[in-house]
């Protein structure tokens, strides 16, 4: 059986859903206009947050002020056909608000998802406070190790991205 098993099947007994749980990357899914639709343990363990606060409420919940109070304009220019500024780009150093109102410096990565249902977005986050501290000599590793970072995230956002469009066939 495994012989002819896709290269893009899981093996038997392990589900996408298992293995998005069980990433130690953050990811979260939003709907079009920013309402967070699923996060995963790694979001909690990083952000604070439980799926049971988050889920339902806009991104803007875990975002600076600044940022929160023009999301909404940029979310609606993305969805009526504007040029994406975050979305697609991999690597894109942001702050996130912890639970507890530190600010936290993270990688974001967004990918756009088009579903029968609507527009989603999926992103991943990676605790970037690690590298953050680093001195001059260091950025050669920290350009290697974000290039790692963002080839691990990629990889999560795909596997979420395949996750919906399986669950919205």
């Amino acid at each position: 059986a495994s012989a002819s098993r896709s290269a893009h099947e899981l093996p038997s007994g392990l589900s996408v859903e298992s293995v998005v749980a069980a990433s130690p990357g953050v990811v979260v899914v939003t709907n079009a206009v920013g309402v967070v639709k699923y996060v995963n343990p790694a979001f909690t363990r990083l952000l604070g947050y439980t799926s049971a606060f988050i889920v339902g409420k806009n991104v803007t919940t875990f975002q600076p002020p600044d940022i929160a109070e023009k999301h909404h304009l940029l979310m609606k220019r993305l969805v009526d056909g504007g040029k994406p500024k975050v979305v697609g780009v991999a690597g894109r150093h942001v702050v996130a608000v912890h639970e507890d109102g530190t600010m936290i410096p993270v990688l974001l990565e967004i990918n756009r998802v088009d579903l029968p249902d609507g527009m989603y977005f999926v992103a991943g986050l990676q605790d970037a406070r690690a590298h953050a501290d680093k001195d001059e000599e260091a950025e050669d590793v920290d350009e290697g190790a974000r290039r790692r970072v963002n080839k691990y995230m990629a990889l999560i956002i795909r596997v979420v991205l395949a996750l919906m469009f399986v669950a919205a066939l």
